[in-house]
This record gives structure tokens, C-alpha cells and sequence, in this order.
């Protein structure tokens, strides 16, 4: 294993109590994850479809495989993050998708945010299978989960939290929310909700300009004042508001729609959420 795997890089990272772990979606988020599970000792297999993808991981310690049936044969813990709804489909739901290869006893452990039906739907074919679903949305940047930092929402029965808690405290911090679908609930009200922050940091930007008052000294001002929300520290870090929308926009718009989306099947009205996040100075929702 190779140095990157073996080093520890804080205080925070701890052997756990962790079994084995299949882990699915390999990207932008899920590399860190793996990293981590990795550095603190966790036995992983990684099933990643490209050549590259599996020799980075193979070079770190992990087991890796193109096969999905091979990667979660005898797994206990599988931990699936995919970028979004279309992804969930195909590889959870189709029928030689995740869930029909499975065992039964198997926690699954889902970390991509979805709309509440997909989730019911995915939640309805693992029960049937055997398989217990923890419905596990995250909300941070793959700098957080480096540092152990991600915050993790959990939703499902207590004991399979538990059961999962070991490894994703390898990389963040575990709330359970309650039942299965309040963890995607949650998150969907944050997304929208740090939306609306972005927009409203964006329009402080502007005024500020309108005062005669540099963004980056505005901003680092107002993370030390009442005003400091995630979004303006995000925003000021990454130098400028039209390199953070450019950066950022293509995850904003999808969370927005699966928050609305959302909101439209329960019969909720998001009002002034909906509204900022639509007609704020900056396009991040879809036309």
C-alpha cells in the first residue's frame, strides 16, 4: 500500500470497527470516501467500470473490480454515491442493477440526493430483496471529506445506523434524521435553502460594489458579523462570484429541482425559497 493510503492525516482518523465495504460511484465525492475508508484501515472493494479508476485505487490498497456482481458478493456494508436521479436508476434499479445482486442482510447505504419517490422506489426494492436502505445524503465538498469533516444525514431504523456508523465516521460526522426518507427530506430543504443563500450573497456582493466596498473584503467581513452564512465563505474562497456560479451551477440547478420537485408531490410550498432561488441575481436554477 502505497504512502498516501497508509498515512493518517489527523487526529480524527481512528481504526474502526468497521467489516469489510463495497463501494459504488467512485467521482467527485465518492473518491475522497474511499480514500478515507482506506487510511483508517478499512477493507474496501471499489467497483469502477474504468481501467484508470481501478488502478489509482488498486495502487492505494483496495480491492477493485469491474464487475458489480463480483464486488458485492458476500458484502455486508455497500456504499453507493452517484451524482444523480438518472444514475440511481440505472444502477440500482435496473434488474441486474445493485439491488437484485445483494444478498439479503446487506445494509445499503445511499448518498446521492434524490427526489422522495425515487428514494420510496429504491427503498421498496431493497426491502423486497432483503436488504436494509439507509438513506444517507451528505452536505459538504470533497475538501470536508479529506478532512473528516462531511456531514453524513441519516435516515432509517437506528440499527442500521449503527451498523453503517463505523465506516462513514471514517470520513464525517453521522445525524441520524429518523425513518428512512427524512435524511433526503432534510437535505432537500438545505439545498434550497443554501440556494437562497447564494443568491442573497450574490445581491450582497452587488450592493456592496454599489458602496464602493471590494467583494472579498466584504465577504471576509461579514463571515466575522450576523450575516455569515457557508455560502458566503464558499463564494469568497473560490475569488470570485462568476467563477463560484460557473463552478457551481450544474449542482445548484439539480438540487433545486429535486427540492422543488419534491415540494410539488407532497402538496408543500417552498414561497420565498422558491422564489430567491429562482429570481436571484445569479442562473442557477433551470430555465
Amino acid at each position: 500500500m502505497s504512502d498516501a493510503a497508509t498515512t493518517r492525516s489527523g487526529p480524527d482518523e481512528r481504526a474502526p470497527a468497521a467489516g469489510p465495504v463495497t463501494f459504488v460511484g467512485a467521482g467527485q465525492m465518492g473518491a475522497p470516501m474511499v480514500q478515507r475508508l482506506l487510511r483508517a484501515g478499512v477493507d474496501v472493494t471499489l467497483h469502477a467500470r474504468r481501467p484508470e479508476v481501478r488502478q489509482t485505487f488498486t495502487e492505494l490498497g483496495a480491492h477493485t473490480t469491474a464487475s458489480l456482481a463480483d464486488a458485492v458478493k458476500g458484502a455486508g456494508v455497500v456504499i453507493s454515491c452517484l451524482f444523480n436521479e438518472s444514475q440511481v436508476e440505472q444502477a440500482l434499479l435496473a434488474p441486474d442493477g445493485l439491488i437484485a445482486l445483494l444478498e439479503p442482510g446487506t445494509v445499503l447505504v445511499s448518498h446521492t440526493t434524490v427526489g422522495i419517490r425515487l428514494l420510496a422506489r429504491v427503498d421498496e426494492a431493497a426491502t423486497a430483496r432483503g436488504v436494509s436502505l439507509l438513506d444517507a445524503p451528505v452536505s459538504g465538498a470533497p475538501d470536508d471529506i479529506l478532512a473528516g469533516r462531511l456531514t453524513i444525514l441519516a435516515g432509517g431504523d437506528p440499527a442500521v445506523v449503527e451498523r453503517a456508523r463505523p465506516a462513514l465516521e471514517t470520513y464525517g460526522t453521522v445525524l441520524p434524521t429518523g425513518p428512512t426518507g427524512s435524511a433526503s427530506r432534510v437535505k432537500l430543504v438545505n439545498n434550497l435553502l443554501f440556494t437562497v443563500n447564494v443568491q442573497t450573497a450574490a445581491a450582497a456582493a452587488a450592493l456592496g460594489q454599489q458602496l464602493g466596498v471590494e467583494t472579498k473584503a466584504l465577504f471576509t467581513a461579514l463571515q466575522h458579523c450576523s450575516a455569515a452564512t457557508r455560502a458566503i465563505e464558499t463564494m469568497r474562497d473560490v475569488g470570485s462570484i462568476e467563477r463560484y456560479a460557473e463552478l457551481g451551477a450544474k449542482y445548484l440547478r439539480k438540487d433545486v429541482a429535486a427540492a422543488l420537485a419534491t415540494a410539488a408531490e407532497e402538496g408543500a410550498d417552498p414561497g420565498v425559497l422558491a422564489y430567491t432561488a429562482h429570481h436571484g441575481p445569479l442562473p442557477l436554477t433551470a430555465s
